[in-house]
């Protein structure tokens, strides 16, 4: 996505020091990047109906997945029950914003248990 790019090669260090891997670097130069208006498209290319949009509340290449089905795929965003546990993070609350706005029946979190958000 267009917010990763500067990031492409940050696990290449990791992963080259992790044995038993056979990782290869991404090739940049042959990468497609894909910018958040086009990812609609994009997607439907690939036959899945949906949307890609930002969350920096984390990290600034920090990305989700709204699919029109109901499902969402978050990365590192903490979880909704801890929004009430920080005085001031706008942008932990604006990405729940923009997480909620697709309306999601289920939220997929890389860190902890499956959301099911309350309607």
């Amino acid at each position: 996505m267009e917010n990763q790019t500067e990031y492409i090669h940050f696990p290449d260090g990791i992963f080259a020091r992790t044995k038993g891997h056979d990782y290869k670097p991404i090739q940049a130069e042959k990468a497609k990047v894909v910018t958040f208006s086009e990812s609609r498209s994009f997607l439907h290319s690939l036959g899945i109906e949906g949307e890609i949009f930002p969350t920096k509340s984390h990290s600034a290449d920090g990305i989700a997945i709204a699919l029109d089905s109901g499902e969402c795929f978050i990365g590192d965003v903490e979880p909704l029950s801890y929004l009430g546990g920080y005085e001031d993070n706008p942008a932990l609350k604006q990405d729940w914003d923009a997480i909620l706005s697709y309306g999601p029946e289920i939220v997929y979190h890389a860190h902890t248990n499956v959301i099911i958000p309350q309607k």
